[in-house]
């Protein structure tokens, strides 16, 4: 088989699969796909009865897996904003991007979407997420409960039965369409020194949310990044991989790059 056909057929791979790769933040390298994307999300909460229904306070909020905060979706409270107690451990009152506004005087059905992105505006690594709801009617704990959903390249839609106070819950999480533009990136990104032996320079023009090193049979291949500055990172590969072409893909905003380049090691 030729090397071009060979190479098409890795491209094709490369943009059908959804695999690890360095998540460029500062220089710590984390091993994760970051996919762009948006979740809409939509409940319905039902009053207790209780104190001063049905006004209420309410928050709904993004963890991770692990049940760390990752972003406040929406706050609407005064000052019994202290009894959503589960909201205020998690996020730390965190409101940063949130919808926020008075205590409620009703119930309601909150519609709502996130941008799968941290406080800090960074697409946020693939995996699973929890959303969880909390709402108080007294000067107490209120109801609360969580969803859990996945984030990646695949897109999907739930719908959780109802629970006492929550209700008609619709969960619709859809990844960005990835626009696959020139194969070399030439006008986009330069790569030096190509041919390379222990490391590569990667320079672009637009931030990059992410880099994978794929080799010819479409494996991602372990390899360290630093980000030396805004556009530029360092890329050093591991003495255990062999001499040939590979390719790398950048993770952009709503699209993807990928471009080859070749590794010569003059080993004795």
């Amino acid at each position: 088989m030729h090397r071009k056909n060979i190479i098409l057929i890795v491209l094709s791979f490369l943009f059908g699969i959804s695999t690890s790769f360095m998540n460029l933040d500062g220089e710590n390298v984390n091993k994760n796909v970051s996919t762009t994307g948006n979740l809409s999300f939509s409940i319905t909460t039902s009053t207790t009865g209780l104190n001063f229904a049905p006004k209420h306070v309410v928050a709904v909020w993004i963890e991770d897996e692990s049940g760390d905060f990752v972003k406040t979706l929406k706050v609407r409270a005064n000052y019994q904003i202290n009894y959503l107690y589960q909201w205020k451990n998690s996020s730390s009152s965190n409101t940063v991007d949130a919808i926020t506004g008075a205590t409620l005087t009703s119930h309601q059905t909150h519609n709502l979407t996130w941008d799968c992105t941290d406080v800090s505006g960074n697409v946020v690594i693939d995996g699973t997420y929890k959303i969880r709801v909390e709402f108080s009617e007294k000067n107490g704990q209120g109801p609360y409960t969580q969803y859990t959903f996945i984030k990646g390249a695949t897109s999907n839609e739930l719908n959780p039965a109802d629970e006492t106070y929550f209700k008609d819950v619709s969960i619709v999480y859809t990844p960005d369409a990835t626009t696959v533009e020139d194969v070399d990136a030439s006008d986009f990104v330069s790569i030096y020194p190509n041919p390379a032996s222990d490391f590569v320079v990667l320079s672009c023009k637009k931030p990059i949310n992410g880099i994978t090193i794929y080799n010819m049979l479409g494996q991602a291949i372990d390899a360290d990044i630093v980000k030396n500055n805004q556009f530029e990172y360092r890329i050093s590969f591991k003495k255990e991989i062999s001499s040939g072409v590979y390719f790398y893909k950048l993770n952009l905003q709503g699209a993807s790059k990928v471009g080859k380049f070749l590794i010569e090691f003059n080993r004795l």
